[in-house]
Protein backbone atom coordinates (compact mmCIF):
# COMPACT_ATOMS: atom_id res chain seq x y z
CA UNK A 1 0.00 0.00 0.00
CA UNK A 2 1.40 3.44 -0.51
CA UNK A 3 1.19 6.01 1.46
CA UNK A 4 -2.04 7.98 -0.99
CA UNK A 5 -3.43 5.02 -0.55
CA UNK A 6 -3.35 4.89 3.14
CA UNK A 7 -5.11 7.96 3.25
CA UNK A 8 -7.65 8.14 1.00
CA UNK A 9 -8.55 4.81 2.96
CA UNK A 10 -8.07 6.12 6.37
CA UNK A 11 -10.77 9.47 5.57
CA UNK A 12 -13.21 6.86 4.06
CA UNK A 13 -13.05 4.41 7.25
CA UNK A 14 -12.35 7.12 10.33
CA UNK A 15 -15.93 8.24 10.81
CA UNK A 16 -16.97 4.58 11.95
CA UNK A 17 -13.59 2.73 12.25
CA UNK A 18 -11.74 5.44 14.42
CA UNK A 19 -9.76 3.40 16.86
CA UNK A 20 -8.92 1.00 13.78
CA UNK A 21 -7.35 3.67 11.60
CA UNK A 22 -5.65 5.03 14.69
CA UNK A 23 -3.96 2.22 15.27
CA UNK A 24 -2.81 2.14 11.72
CA UNK A 25 -1.10 5.49 11.54
CA UNK A 26 2.38 4.43 13.29
CA UNK A 27 3.49 2.18 10.38
CA UNK A 28 1.67 4.60 7.61
CA UNK A 29 4.11 6.94 8.82
CA UNK A 30 6.65 4.75 7.52
CA UNK A 31 5.38 4.94 4.06
CA UNK A 32 5.56 8.62 3.68
CA UNK A 33 8.28 9.60 0.98
CA UNK A 34 7.62 12.84 0.46
CA UNK A 35 7.66 16.17 2.68
CA UNK A 36 4.45 17.42 1.17
CA UNK A 37 2.89 13.82 2.41
CA UNK A 38 3.63 15.05 6.33
CA UNK A 39 0.69 18.15 6.68
CA UNK A 40 -2.04 15.86 5.34
CA UNK A 41 -0.64 13.32 7.09
CA UNK A 42 -0.66 15.66 10.43
CA UNK A 43 -4.01 16.66 9.57
CA UNK A 44 -5.71 13.14 10.02
CA UNK A 45 -3.78 12.33 13.27
CA UNK A 46 -4.87 15.76 14.69
CA UNK A 47 -8.79 15.34 13.39
CA UNK A 48 -8.87 10.93 14.12
CA UNK A 49 -6.99 11.34 17.29
CA UNK A 50 -8.11 14.70 18.74
CA UNK A 51 -11.88 15.17 17.39
CA UNK A 52 -12.77 11.63 17.70
CA UNK A 53 -10.70 9.76 20.47
CA UNK A 54 -9.59 12.34 22.33
CA UNK A 55 -6.90 10.65 22.50
CA UNK A 56 -4.76 13.69 23.27
CA UNK A 57 -1.02 12.30 24.29
CA UNK A 58 -1.15 9.74 22.01
CA UNK A 59 -1.79 12.35 19.05
CA UNK A 60 1.28 14.32 19.87
CA UNK A 61 3.06 11.39 20.04
CA UNK A 62 2.13 10.14 16.63
CA UNK A 63 2.59 14.02 15.60
CA UNK A 64 6.03 13.95 17.01
CA UNK A 65 6.86 10.92 15.32
CA UNK A 66 6.42 12.96 11.82
CA UNK A 67 9.98 14.85 12.18
CA UNK A 68 11.43 11.81 12.02
CA UNK A 69 10.75 11.15 8.70
CA UNK A 70 14.34 11.07 6.69
CA UNK A 71 12.07 13.50 4.41
CA UNK A 72 10.94 15.95 7.03
CA UNK A 73 12.51 19.70 6.58
CA UNK A 74 12.56 21.78 9.78
CA UNK A 75 12.21 25.41 8.21
CA UNK A 76 9.36 24.10 5.44
CA UNK A 77 5.00 24.39 6.20
CA UNK A 78 5.43 20.70 6.95
CA UNK A 79 7.10 21.64 10.70
CA UNK A 80 4.54 24.41 11.09
CA UNK A 81 1.58 22.01 10.49
CA UNK A 82 2.99 20.00 13.49
CA UNK A 83 3.78 22.86 15.37
CA UNK A 84 -0.07 24.02 15.14
CA UNK A 85 -1.28 20.42 15.81
CA UNK A 86 0.29 19.46 18.71
CA UNK A 87 -0.53 22.72 20.04
CA UNK A 88 -4.38 22.30 19.03
CA UNK A 89 -4.06 18.52 20.73
CA UNK A 90 -1.75 20.08 23.88
CA UNK A 91 -4.30 22.72 24.31
CA UNK A 92 -7.52 20.67 24.00
CA UNK A 93 -5.99 18.20 26.60
CA UNK A 94 -5.09 20.63 29.31
CA UNK A 95 -1.42 19.96 28.55
CA UNK A 96 -1.21 23.87 27.31
CA UNK A 97 -2.77 26.59 29.20
CA UNK A 98 -1.51 29.64 26.64
CA UNK A 99 -0.54 30.18 22.86
CA UNK A 100 1.17 33.03 23.49
CA UNK A 101 4.10 31.69 22.42
CA UNK A 102 3.03 31.40 18.88
CA UNK A 103 2.21 34.10 16.01
CA UNK A 104 -1.33 35.69 15.94
CA UNK A 105 -1.95 33.80 13.20
CA UNK A 106 -1.10 30.39 14.49
CA UNK A 107 -2.91 31.26 17.94
CA UNK A 108 -6.17 31.93 16.26
CA UNK A 109 -5.75 28.64 13.97
CA UNK A 110 -4.93 26.57 17.03
CA UNK A 111 -7.39 27.38 19.29
CA UNK A 112 -10.29 26.73 16.18
CA UNK A 113 -8.97 23.39 16.12
CA UNK A 114 -8.92 22.65 19.86
CA UNK A 115 -12.79 23.97 19.77
CA UNK A 116 -14.06 21.91 17.42
CA UNK A 117 -11.83 18.85 19.74
CA UNK A 118 -13.56 19.74 22.75
CA UNK A 119 -16.99 20.46 21.26
CA UNK A 120 -16.44 16.80 19.54
CA UNK A 121 -15.64 15.20 23.12
CA UNK A 122 -18.96 16.87 24.82
CA UNK A 123 -16.47 19.98 26.11
CA UNK A 124 -19.11 22.87 25.18
CA UNK A 125 -18.45 25.28 27.42
CA UNK A 126 -14.87 25.02 26.92
CA UNK A 127 -14.99 24.93 23.16
CA UNK A 128 -17.22 27.69 23.27
CA UNK A 129 -14.31 29.74 25.62
CA UNK A 130 -11.70 28.69 22.88
CA UNK A 131 -13.55 29.82 19.92
CA UNK A 132 -14.52 33.31 21.67
CA UNK A 133 -10.92 33.33 22.51
CA UNK A 134 -10.05 33.38 18.88
CA UNK A 135 -12.60 35.93 18.23
CA UNK A 136 -11.15 38.28 19.88
CA UNK A 137 -7.94 37.56 18.67
CA UNK A 138 -8.98 37.54 15.23
CA UNK A 139 -10.15 41.47 16.29
CA UNK A 140 -6.36 42.20 16.78
CA UNK A 141 -5.77 42.87 13.14
CA UNK A 142 -4.87 39.98 10.29
CA UNK A 143 -5.03 40.47 6.76
CA UNK A 144 -7.40 39.13 4.75
CA UNK A 145 -5.46 36.68 3.15
CA UNK A 146 -4.37 35.40 5.98
CA UNK A 147 -5.36 31.85 6.16
CA UNK A 148 -6.45 31.64 10.28
CA UNK A 149 -9.72 33.54 8.49
CA UNK A 150 -10.41 30.71 6.39
CA UNK A 151 -9.60 28.89 9.79
CA UNK A 152 -12.40 30.32 11.91
CA UNK A 153 -15.17 29.78 8.86
CA UNK A 154 -14.52 26.38 8.44
CA UNK A 155 -14.80 25.68 12.10
CA UNK A 156 -18.00 27.42 12.77
CA UNK A 157 -19.46 25.55 10.41
CA UNK A 158 -18.38 22.42 10.49
CA UNK A 159 -19.16 23.02 14.67
CA UNK A 160 -23.03 24.27 14.19
CA UNK A 161 -23.79 21.48 11.67
CA UNK A 162 -22.27 19.01 13.92
CA UNK A 163 -24.50 20.16 16.73
CA UNK A 164 -27.40 20.52 15.00
CA UNK A 165 -27.29 16.91 13.98
CA UNK A 166 -27.78 16.10 17.62
CA UNK A 167 -30.74 14.88 18.65
CA UNK A 168 -30.80 17.13 22.12
CA UNK A 169 -28.80 19.65 23.17
CA UNK A 170 -27.93 21.16 26.39
CA UNK A 171 -28.35 25.03 27.04
CA UNK A 172 -24.64 25.11 26.48
CA UNK A 173 -24.54 23.15 23.06
CA UNK A 174 -27.08 25.61 21.93
CA UNK A 175 -25.01 28.36 22.28
CA UNK A 176 -22.11 27.07 21.06
CA UNK A 177 -24.55 25.89 18.04
CA UNK A 178 -25.28 29.83 17.37
CA UNK A 179 -22.09 31.02 18.04
CA UNK A 180 -20.26 29.16 15.71
CA UNK A 181 -22.59 29.62 12.80
CA UNK A 182 -22.41 33.13 13.25
CA UNK A 183 -18.73 32.72 12.94
CA UNK A 184 -18.90 30.85 10.57
CA UNK A 185 -20.99 33.45 8.39
CA UNK A 186 -18.63 36.50 9.36
CA UNK A 187 -15.38 34.92 8.27
CA UNK A 188 -16.72 33.79 5.32
CA UNK A 189 -17.71 37.17 4.36
CA UNK A 190 -13.71 37.58 4.81
CA UNK A 191 -12.11 34.36 3.40
CA UNK A 192 -14.72 33.57 0.81
CA UNK A 193 -17.16 34.29 -2.54
CA UNK A 194 -20.74 35.11 -2.29
CA UNK A 195 -21.16 31.20 -2.81
CA UNK A 196 -19.86 30.76 1.07
CA UNK A 197 -22.06 33.52 2.12
CA UNK A 198 -25.21 32.33 0.97
CA UNK A 199 -24.06 28.85 2.50
CA UNK A 200 -23.47 30.50 5.88
CA UNK A 201 -26.79 31.93 5.36
CA UNK A 202 -28.31 28.58 5.21
CA UNK A 203 -26.72 26.98 8.07
CA UNK A 204 -27.48 29.79 10.71
CA UNK A 205 -31.05 29.78 9.21
CA UNK A 206 -30.87 25.82 10.05
CA UNK A 207 -29.19 26.67 13.67
CA UNK A 208 -32.12 28.77 14.60
CA UNK A 209 -34.18 26.27 13.10
CA UNK A 210 -32.93 23.72 15.66
CA UNK A 211 -32.96 26.40 18.82
CA UNK A 212 -36.28 27.16 18.04
CA UNK A 213 -35.91 30.85 17.11
CA UNK A 214 -37.86 30.92 14.26
CA UNK A 215 -37.73 34.83 13.54
CA UNK A 216 -34.32 34.78 12.99
CA UNK A 217 -34.55 31.39 11.16
CA UNK A 218 -36.83 33.17 8.71
CA UNK A 219 -34.74 36.01 8.57
CA UNK A 220 -31.91 33.99 7.56
CA UNK A 221 -33.48 31.47 4.90
CA UNK A 222 -34.98 34.73 3.31
CA UNK A 223 -31.09 35.96 2.76
CA UNK A 224 -29.67 32.74 1.77
CA UNK A 225 -32.38 33.36 -1.14
CA UNK A 226 -31.52 36.89 -2.09
CA UNK A 227 -27.52 35.93 -2.01
CA UNK A 228 -28.66 33.56 -4.61
CA UNK A 229 -30.84 34.70 -6.58
CA UNK A 230 -28.33 38.41 -7.24
CA UNK A 231 -25.78 36.29 -8.12
CA UNK A 232 -27.61 33.89 -10.61
CA UNK A 233 -26.76 31.03 -8.42
CA UNK A 234 -26.97 27.28 -9.89
CA UNK A 235 -30.20 25.09 -9.18
CA UNK A 236 -28.44 23.00 -6.30
CA UNK A 237 -27.85 26.51 -4.48
CA UNK A 238 -31.71 27.95 -5.16
CA UNK A 239 -32.83 23.77 -4.13
CA UNK A 240 -31.36 24.29 -0.45
CA UNK A 241 -32.20 27.60 -0.08
CA UNK A 242 -35.74 27.00 -0.70
CA UNK A 243 -35.32 24.03 1.26
CA UNK A 244 -34.84 25.44 4.64
CA UNK A 245 -37.35 27.97 3.73
CA UNK A 246 -39.76 25.33 3.78
CA UNK A 247 -38.06 23.68 7.34
CA UNK A 248 -39.00 27.03 8.84
CA UNK A 249 -42.41 28.22 7.24
CA UNK A 250 -43.58 24.43 8.22
CA UNK A 251 -41.83 25.05 11.76
CA UNK A 252 -44.19 28.58 11.56
CA UNK A 253 -47.33 26.08 10.77
CA UNK A 254 -47.63 28.61 8.00
CA UNK A 255 -49.23 26.22 5.14
CA UNK A 256 -49.57 28.70 2.35
CA UNK A 257 -45.91 29.23 2.77
CA UNK A 258 -44.46 26.15 3.37
CA UNK A 259 -46.41 24.59 -0.22
CA UNK A 260 -44.98 27.51 -2.00
CA UNK A 261 -41.62 27.38 -1.22
CA UNK A 262 -41.94 23.29 -1.61
CA UNK A 263 -42.91 23.90 -5.20
CA UNK A 264 -39.68 25.99 -6.00
CA UNK A 265 -37.31 23.22 -4.22
CA UNK A 266 -39.49 20.84 -6.62
CA UNK A 267 -38.61 23.42 -9.74
CA UNK A 268 -35.27 23.75 -8.83
CA UNK A 269 -34.68 19.71 -8.37
CA UNK A 270 -35.82 19.15 -11.83
CA UNK A 271 -32.87 21.26 -13.01
CA UNK A 272 -30.21 19.31 -11.11
CA UNK A 273 -28.11 17.20 -13.01
CA UNK A 274 -28.10 13.53 -12.02
CA UNK A 275 -25.41 13.30 -9.70
CA UNK A 276 -26.77 15.87 -7.65
CA UNK A 277 -30.42 14.90 -7.72
CA UNK A 278 -29.06 11.25 -6.15
CA UNK A 279 -28.27 12.97 -3.08
CA UNK A 280 -30.79 15.67 -3.26
CA UNK A 281 -33.85 13.42 -3.36
CA UNK A 282 -33.22 12.44 0.62
CA UNK A 283 -33.90 16.16 1.29
CA UNK A 284 -36.82 16.30 -1.32
CA UNK A 285 -38.72 13.42 -0.22
CA UNK A 286 -38.68 14.51 3.59
CA UNK A 287 -40.44 17.98 2.70
CA UNK A 288 -43.05 16.36 0.69
CA UNK A 289 -43.91 12.84 2.22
Amino acid sequence: MTFDEFLHQAWVDHGSQAEQVAGQMSDAISLIEKNDQIPPMANLITHVLGEHLGFWSKGIQLLQQLKGIPTYDSVSESSKVITRSIASLELAGGQRQSVDDLSLSDQIRVLAVAASALSAQKEPELAQKMIREALDKGQLGIEKSDPANRALAVTGNNLACELEEKTTRTKGETDLMILAAQTGRKYWEIAGSWLEVGRAEYRLSQTYLKANDLVRALEHARTCLEVAQENKAPPLELFFGYEVLALVEKARNNSFGFSKAVEQVKVNFEKLNSEDKSWCETSLTKLTR
